[in-house]
């Protein structure tokens, strides 16, 4: 993928077809930010490990070279001996910031179809601190998010959808997109691509994002436009090895 003209994220898959291995990159396109290391199991995917630049909780700009250290790990494992329920445990040594270092758990459901549907961070004391709500359209893709805490502060997004294949969907990769002209999106579960973008929050702050598509022959979108609040906010490229 190249965002500006930069490559910012790379794919690279096992002899069975399955992500192995995805690595992003700083916005200059030259060093990683992070690589991660898939694992699997009978069921899918087990654990998710991920290698950190050294420099990346120090560097203001860009780093001197892409050397990578152990970051975190994430594991799943199901509950109830049920594929729709999993949970997610992460332990995090070496971050940007210091508050995400230590241990988290979250309980994952999903609908029968397979999609995402509800999260909840579960506290030390093994209770639930955040939580996170997923709404899936007619078509599967993601139509509203929610994601929120038990003080009442919480962040929406609504979307609106094309009729073209997702790119993402095909990667096999369980991580967000994190991208700035992503927000919100839980792109590897959607059918489609993201026409439009609606966030709120509970302190009244608004912003929209929308997005235009240039589409190979076969559906799938060779370039994405994305305006923010009718203002470009940057281009993101598809490069694709078949």
């Amino acid at each position: 993928m190249l965002y500006n003209d930069k490559t910012v994220r790379s794919y690279r898959y096992d002899e069975q077809r399955r992500l192995a291995q995805r690595t992003d990159y700083y916005t200059n396109g030259i060093h990683i930010v992070r690589q991660f290391t898939y694992r699997y199991g009978v069921n899918g995917i087990l654990s998710i490990d991920s290698q950190l630049n050294k420099e990346a909780p120090v560097v203001e700009g860009y780093p001197q070279r892409s050397d990578l250290i152990p970051s975190a790990t994430v594991a799943f494992t199901t509950t109830n001996d049920s594929l729709s329920r999993i949970e997610k445990s992460t332990q995090t040594e070496f971050a940007v910031h210091k508050i995400e270092l230590g241990n988290t758990r979250a309980r994952l459901g999903f609908n029968q179809h397979g999609v995402l549907v509800w999260e909840e961070i579960i506290d030390e004391k093994g209770k639930i601190s955040q939580y996170a709500l997923y709404r899936p359209d007619e078509m599967g893709n993601i139509g509203f998010s929610r994601t929120g805490s038990l003080s009442n502060q919480w962040e929406t997004f609504k979307f609106t959808y094309d009729n073209k294949p997702n790119p993402f969907k095909t990667t096999g990769d369980a991580l967000p997109g994190n991208f700035s002209s992503l927000h919100g999106i839980s792109v590897a579960t959607n059918l489609n691509n993201a026409l439009t973008q609606l966030y709120i929050n509970s302190q009244g702050g608004r912003i929209e994002w929308h997005y235009v598509y240039e589409y190979r022959p076969d559906g799938y979108p060779r370039r994405m436009l994305s305006y923010r609040d009718k203002e470009l906010d940057g281009t993101i490229e598809f490069v694709y090895n078949q």
